[in-house]
């Protein structure tokens, strides 16, 4: 996770999303790396229906209030 947090620093967008999603795919629950991921899909690479896809998919997370109203913007907003 930290070397996809400094490639991103770097704006090295696509091997930190490579590491993102190796992250979420070992851990489903690492919110972090789900935030990450879609981050790079809207700000960086401007690719709203594949962020809004992987909030879509990821409305089976655990309940988390901050979490969810972050994901649900993002619905709406996309």
């Amino acid at each position: 996770m930290v070397n996809a947090d400094k490639n991103k620093l770097a704006y090295n967008f696509s091997k930190s999303l490579k590491l993102y999603k190796e992250v979420f795919t070992v851990d489903a629950q690492n919110t972090h790396a789900l935030e990450s991921i879609i981050d790079i899909y809207m700000y960086d690479y401007e690719l709203y229906d594949s962020a809004k896809s992987i909030c879509e998919q990821s409305q089976m997370l655990k309940a988390d209030t901050n979490y969810l109203a972050f994901l649900n913007m993002l619905i709406v907003c996309a």
